[in-house]
């Protein structure tokens, strides 16, 4: 089973003076972004003698960022792939993505072992399991649509160092936001505190030495 998002859409108002404008700024599965149905008072723009107001075209770049942003961090494909004995497993994009800059959040039911990505395309990834496992694993892909946003970025650990403190350059409403882990590695790691300014991670085994490890994070408010 595989769910993917093909397209979303949002309609914006610009008005200047008493003249309304109305257009659909449009982003696809792959975060490529356009702008289509320009309706001014007169109707639908579509003819090459009607101009627009600069104050709309500013307001027009200015919807493609906004939306942009909404779709910063989304969930672009999800599926699950079934395991017999297995430590490993790879799945193909029905669509290519525009780049592989995504991450893979995995789930296993049963309860089963950890896992994380060991490659990734723009048409797929694999992933590599701590031991056996017979089930399912569900899995997630979260890509950016922009490259623009604060809430999402790498965790980096070291011996002696085993919280990490993320600052949100604007605090959110509420503390009700979900943060998604996605460690590199076969280790545990978990929210030990989140308030409206930010959360810290904290890796659940020690380092020695010159170890280090990073965990992913990306937070949905």
């Amino acid at each position: 089973m595989s769910l993917l998002r093909l397209q979303s859409s949002a309609l914006y108002q610009s008005q200047v003076g008493q003249s309304k404008y109305t257009f659909v700024v449009q982003v696809d599965g792959n975060g490529l972004t356009s702008v289509r149905d320009i309706r001014g008072p007169n109707g639908l723009v579509q003819d090459p003698f009607t101009t627009l107001p600069s104050q709309v075209v500013d307001d027009i770049y200015t919807a493609k960022g906004q939306t942009n942003d909404l779709l910063a961090e989304t969930s672009l494909v999800s599926g699950t792939v079934s395991l017999v004995a297995q430590a490993s497993g790879s799945v193909v994009f029905v669509s290519p993505l525009t780049n592989a800059n995504y991450r893979v959040a995995l789930t296993f039911s049963p309860v089963g072992p950890t896992g994380y990505t060991v490659s990734k395309t723009t048409t797929g990834f694999s992933f590599t399991l701590s031991s056996t496992y017979t089930g399912t694993v569900g899995y997630t892909v979260f890509q950016k649509a922009s490259s623009a946003s604060g809430y999402s970025g790498t965790a980096t650990f070291s011996a002696g160092n085993l919280d990490y403190a993320v600052v949100f350059t604007q605090p959110t409403a509420n503390a009700s936001y979900r943060v998604v882990l996605t460690p590199n590695g076969f280790y545990p790691a978990g929210i030990v505190s989140q308030t409206v300014n930010g959360f810290t991670v904290r890796l659940g085994i020690g380092l020695f030495g010159l170890q280090t490890a990073s965990v992913g994070f990306d937070v949905f408010v």
